[in-house]
């Protein structure tokens, strides 16, 4: 998980940053209309840097599992039934894109392949497609699809908070200006150490999850 921890690490270090300059502009300026605005703008975009950390954060994790798996040439027999399940539904999602191409037999029988003769398995990262839409319900769901038991914190509604005005800014239906003209600095803050901690207790899951290679079937000992 190398990878998506220095990403975490990184993009949190930009949003702090960030959320400093804001406050040292918001301390140091007249407080003139224009410049009200000026801070008003940049807490907006404060929102778009922390929709991203969401986002990347959920993608990135679950893309090193998938090359874990790889890596480790895991055969479709050794895998949980809720990875099993993932695999089959990226499978026959690729299927129904062939329906009209002659490569569709060839896909069926590869699945067939796979499971009959017990191969390695390969997952594709490509059928994450979010489309601005991550919040801890999308969270909580691919967990369960993967095995992973995971509900999120006390804070969860912040990162549909986050989603939602990610959202009206990108389909303007709010200007950068006014969308969140009746949130203080400090509000803003909470909101930022509410995301953070929810990423924190994800990614202590997906630690484990990934170190322990719980996307195989895990064996009992038999008792003595």
């Amino acid at each position: 998980m190398i990878n998506t921890i220095e990403l975490v690490k990184q993009r949190k270090e930009e949003i702090n940053q960030y959320l400093k300059l804001i406050q040292d502009i918001d301390s140091s300026l007249i407080n003139t209309q224009y410049n009200s605005l000026i801070v008003k703008i940049m807490k907006s975009n404060l929102i778009l840097m922390l929709y991203n950390l969401v986002e990347a954060t959920l993608q990135s994790s679950f893309s090193e599992i998938y090359v874990k798996i790889k890596e480790e040439n895991c055969k479709y027999s050794v895998l949980t039934d809720q990875l099993r399940a993932v695999w089959l539904n990226q499978k026959v999602l690729n299927c129904q894109k062939e329906l009209r191409n002659k490569n569709i037999f060839i896909n069926i029988k590869t699945i067939v392949e796979h499971i009959i003769f017990d191969k390695s398995t390969n997952f594709n990262k490509s059928f994450f497609n979010f489309e601005g839409n991550v919040d801890n319900q999308v969270y909580y769901e691919l967990c369960k699809k993967h095995g992973i038991k995971f509900v999120g914190t006390s804070h969860s509604n912040d990162l549909k908070y986050v989603k939602d005005i990610r959202n009206k800014l990108a389909h303007g239906d709010n200007s950068f200006g006014d969308c969140l003209r009746e949130k203080s600095l400090n509000d803003i803050k909470d909101i930022k150490c509410n995301v953070f901690n929810y990423i924190d207790n994800f990614l202590d899951k997906i630690r484990d999850y990934y170190d322990n290679k719980k996307f195989i079937i895990q064996k009992i000992n038999p008792k003595s």
